[in-house]
């Protein structure tokens, strides 16, 4: 039998159309998070192609007329639509037993306000944990304390603890990972010296969780320098996708919604859709002109609410900037109990989703969205379903704004080229009696 040209491109074409439909699949799975749209989409689709085979059966019996490539590619687009239109209303399953969280610098004040947010559900719901903490062999008498504290708590949803200095044992088989606590970048450590310790620590955390942990597990950064961290962290654990790591710049978002619910007397919950752009530092960008105030089932602009350009693009700017520093001042400590209650939020928000219409900051790997430069952990906005975030599109950025996202940009920029001029040569334990 010879095939033509046209003959070749027509069955091509047939073959194409019926898995055409599966990266639109994958599209909707990850962009959209109203189920109603989805659904009715797929089922549209899937009834226009079954009616197809019903009309091929039709003309078999009347006319005796069959094209084998037409009905098979038919049936496969069909089966493929509908199977995507079930995967709609199937929910992940929760993991089976309890996951497991590891926790550093375990022994550290920050660690004392989070641990027991985790403990009591705070983070992952109802689900059970066992809690993998370390620290250095020196701060285990401490740690022990804690644990003596989480067994006095009594919460059924604490499985059981696991306290070590060792990165083998504090690793093996996480799925979630809250790193906390490095070097204090004082004023008589340069930043260099301060990026070069930390970037050796997050080297062979990275390590670690390239070979303990679970492939899917959620590492969130709260260390400082968060957005670097997050990047040597990931760069030294290739088998785990780097949509997996993420720095926190979830407590600027929560001070720059406090500061505007406080300037208009609201509850802070009043106030939606606040962004912060860049680096967890001093050039981070606290975003409100996409944000908005709602109440009564209305919805203002935080801009039209408070009236005040002036207030907004510069006191308000240096009040979020420098928060960390007035509380230090104040407090003779870094700040912990607002830390810890942060990291809750972000951790929460990846493992349950973002609700419709709304978005949270993270630190996340850029794709070139928005200008700024591919592979940089940058602070942007991001909606979450089903464990996944994808990064808002189409925001308006002023020019006042693209400024401060480029200033933003060319410090991580620089802290990326010392990081891992740091790095390559990096040899330095982090635990003394660690093997990794």
């Amino acid at each position: 039998m010879v095939y033509t040209i046209l003959e070749l491109l027509w069955t091509f074409s047939i073959v194409l159309e019926s898995v055409a439909i599966v990266p639109q699949l994958l599209m909707l799975s990850r962009t959209s998070k109203d189920k109603s749209i989805i659904s009715h989409y797929l089922f549209a689709m899937g009834s226009y192609k079954a009616l197809y085979i019903l009309n091929w059966i039709y003309r078999y019996k009347e006319s005796n007329f069959y094209d084998p490539i037409v009905v098979v590619a038919g049936i496969v687009e069909t089966i493929i639509t509908f199977c995507g239109y079930l995967s709609i209303f199937i929910e992940p399953k929760a993991k089976s037993g309890p996951i497991r969280v590891v926790v550093t610098d375990a022994a550290g004040e920050l660690a004392y306000s989070l641990i027991f947010k985790i403990a009591n559900g705070e983070v992952f719901g109802t689900q059970q944990v066992i809690l993998h903490l370390i620290d250095e062999p020196s701060a285990m008498e401490v740690l022990e304390g804690v644990c003596m504290e989480i067994d006095d708590l009594a919460l059924p949803l604490v499985k059981g603890y696991v306290k070590t200095s060792k990165l083998e044992v504090a690793f093996k088989n996480v799925d979630a990972a809250f790193l906390l606590g490095t070097m204090p970048n004082s004023e008589s450590k340069e930043k260099k010296d301060f990026l070069s310790s930390n970037v050796k620590t997050f080297k062979l955390l990275g390590e670690a969780l390239d070979k303990f942990a679970s492939k899917d597990v959620k590492v969130l950064v709260v260390a400082n320098p968060a957005n670097t961290n997050a990047l040597i962290c990931s760069l030294n654990a290739p088998t785990i996708p780097k949509e997996n790591f993420t720095a926190m710049t979830r407590l600027d978002q929560n001070r720059a919604q406090s500061a505007i619910a406080i300037y208009l007397g609201l509850c802070v919950s009043n106030i939606k859709n606040v962004t912060i752009w860049g680096n967890q530092s001093s050039t981070h960008f606290p975003d409100v002109f996409n944000a908005s105030v709602q109440s009564c089932d209305s919805s203002t602009s935080v801009y039209d609410a408070i009236k005040n350009t002036k207030w907004l693009e510069d006191d308000f700017i240096k009040i979020i900037q420098s928060r960390e520093a007035a509380v230090i001042q104040a407090r003779k400590k870094l700040s912990a109990m607002s830390a810890a209650k942060a990291a809750v939020d972000h951790m929460h928000d990846w493992w349950f989703g973002t609700a419709d219409g709304t978005w949270v900051s993270m630190g996340i790997i850029s794709d070139g969205s928005y200008g700024v430069p591919k592979d940089l952990f940058y602070s942007m906005p991001v909606m979450i379903y089903k464990k996944q975030w994808t990064i808002v599109q189409g925001l308006k950025i002023t020019s006042f704004a693209k400024n401060k996202l480029d200033l933003a940009a060319k410090e991580l920029i620089y802290e990326k080229e010392e990081a891992l001029e740091v790095c390559n040569p990096c040899c330095v334990l982090l635990l003394p009696d660690c093997k990794t």
